[in-house]
């Protein structure tokens, strides 16, 4: 049926979408691993360790040096061991985190919140408008519609709406679910009183895209000053490292 080819070309299409914002964060990714941690290596197995055999034959340690040696040794000592809780731990993280983006917390972390609601509302308009052109009924719209978002806590809400719509406008059962903003209900309304509710949802979704966008921009622009800092510390602290040992 060309309903179903629909909703897989549109489906498609929002995974083309994700991909292209992942190869947008790839470049922060490039340089958090290729400078921060080269940086932490040449720490523990290069400076620290010669900089101990000056100390040693000065005779004297300071106590914030020694501390840094001690990790260092420690970290050598048990590198391998470290190296397979870390890739553990990574990825039972990312799991967990898999996770957390279906649940009610997901909607609500820092920054990402703003992106998983984003992305579901964006999935879910584009699928009812295209249930609704093709002469579905609304109800039975609404619950395919929420099929296809990710987002269970988001799923669940939006799906309630499916047993208001026969008592209540589309617009007002949206409201109720906190996920759509005022711009988006009054063209929802506008969309039910002029019978192009289709054309309205597919407009919700595009703004809603290019918000997503904006906001992945925004998020790069804010990771690559963070690693600066953060490479500017290490920079510091092979500084005090360096002149420790003068």
């Amino acid at each position: 049926p060309r309903i179903l080819k629909d909703i897989w070309e549109s489906l498609k299409q929002q995974r083309t979408f994700i991909r292209s914002i992942i190869s947008q964060c790839m470049y922060p990714a490039f340089l958090f691993f290729f400078l921060l941690v080269p940086a932490v290596g040449l720490l523990f197995f290069f400076i620290l360790p010669r900089l101990q055999k000056v100390w040693e034959m000065i005779g004297t340690t300071p106590a914030v040096f020694a501390t840094a040696v001690d990790v260092s040794a420690m970290f050598r000592q048990f590198f391998i061991p470290t190296l397979i809780c870390s890739i553990i731990i990574f990825t039972v993280g990312i799991s967990l985190f898999k996770k957390l983006l279906r649940s009610q917390a997901g909607t609500k972390l820092l920054f990402i919140g703003k992106l998983v609601r984003y992305y579901n509302i964006s999935v879910f308009t584009k699928i009812l408008a295209i249930a609704y052109s093709a002469g579905i009924p609304i109800t039975h719209g609404l619950i395919l519609a929420c099929e296809t978002i990710p987002n269970i806590y988001m799923q669940k809400k939006l799906f309630k709406t499916s047993s208001m719509i026969t008592k209540r406008p589309l617009s007002e059962c949206f409201a109720t679910t906190n996920f759509f903003g005022p711009n988006m209900l009054t063209k929802i309304k506008t969309g039910e009183q002029t019978g192009e509710l289709d054309k309205m949802l597919i407009e919700i979704s595009r703004d809603i895209d290019e918000n997503f966008r904006t906001v992945i921009s925004s998020l790069i622009k804010l990771i690559e000053p963070i690693l600066m800092v953060i490479m500017a510390v290490f920079v510091g602290l092979y500084g005090m490292v360096i002149m420790g040992s003068i």
